[in-house]
């Protein structure tokens, strides 16, 4: 991530600049494109798993999509 819009639900969830998006729901996410086909099978404000490296920590948080 290279950053989020605060009050965003990205922002809500925890995620911040430099942090790695590495897997939606059981879904991996290995490049862009894996995140915008993971991210096209679900609608706005439905809540995913989210997890995610930050500064060598594998973290993970729920997030509402918008």
């Amino acid at each position: 991530m290279t950053g989020c819009n605060e009050e965003a639900p990205a922002d809500e969830a925890g995620l911040q600049p430099c942090g790695v998006i590495v897997q939606i729901q059981d879904e991996p996410i290995d490049t862009l494109g894996d995140l915008f086909s993971v991210l096209n099978d679900y609608r706005a404000s439905v809540t995913v798993g989210v997890e995610f490296i930050r500064r060598d920590d594998r973290k993970s948080t729920e997030i509402i999509l918008g």
